[in-house]
This record gives C-alpha cells, sequence and structure tokens, in this order.
C-alpha cells in the first residue's frame, strides 16, 4: 500500500505531470486504431452516456457531490465504513442532476451552436 501512495505522489509531483501526459496522449494515439472495436463494446454503453454529459459532470460534479458529502459527514464519522455509501450517492446525485442539466442546457445550447454553424 505504501508503494502505491509513493508512485501516486510521484504522479502528483508537478514536474512529473507532463511527462504523465506526455505519455497518455502517446498511448491515445497508438489505441486509435481500435477504437472503433472499443466502441463496439455493448458492456461500456454506460461510459459512453457518461462521455457524451462529461462537460455538464465536470462543472456540476462538486456542488452535488459536495452537497451530499457535506450533509452525510455530519451524521456520519469520516472513519467508518458507511462513508463509502456516502460517496457512492454523492456521485449518484452528481450523475442525475448533470444528466438534467445536460439535457435542459448543453443539449439545446450544443444544437444551437451546430445550427448556428451550417448557416453561415
Amino acid at each position: 500500500m505504501n508503494d502505491l501512495l509513493s508512485r501516486s505522489r510521484y504522479l502528483i509531483d508537478r514536474s512529473n505531470q507532463l511527462w504523465f501526459s506526455a505519455a497518455f496522449a502517446i498511448f491515445l494515439y497508438f489505441i486509435y486504431e481500435v477504437d472503433e472495436k472499443i466502441d463496439a463494446i455493448k458492456q461500456i454503453e454506460f461510459l459512453k452516456f457518461v462521455g457524451i454529459m462529461s462537460y455538464s459532470l465536470y462543472l456540476l460534479h462538486v456542488p452535488f457531490q459536495g452537497k451530499v458529502i457535506n450533509l452525510g459527514s455530519k451524521f456520519i464519522e469520516p472513519q467508518s465504513l458507511m462513508i463509502l455509501p456516502l460517496q457512492f450517492t454523492g456521485w449518484l446525485v452528481a450523475l442525475i442532476g448533470s444528466y438534467i442539466f445536460y439535457l435542459l442546457i448543453e443539449k439545446k445550447l450544443n444544437y444551437w451552436r451546430c445550427r448556428k454553424k451550417k448557416l453561415n
């Protein structure tokens, strides 16, 4: 476990972030050829769904998940195992809130943006 923590700290170090980002970009470049095969896997439909609304999730995960965690931490000790269901509930609330935001705002905005490009 300590080895895993030391490796995590190694990646968090700012001087190593550039190397990690570059290695990840190279990895993505090489797996581009198998993108269609990966896309055809039915078991990852949920990840595609999350990917479509990822910007909404990026914007709203901290407010929604943070509210759930803050509220729950008033009743649950941080050392308790009950913190895991609380974390899961926070993720679920963030996903649901992001999906609603995606449907009501982001999807319509993307449609308007793409329509405006076609008119020009």
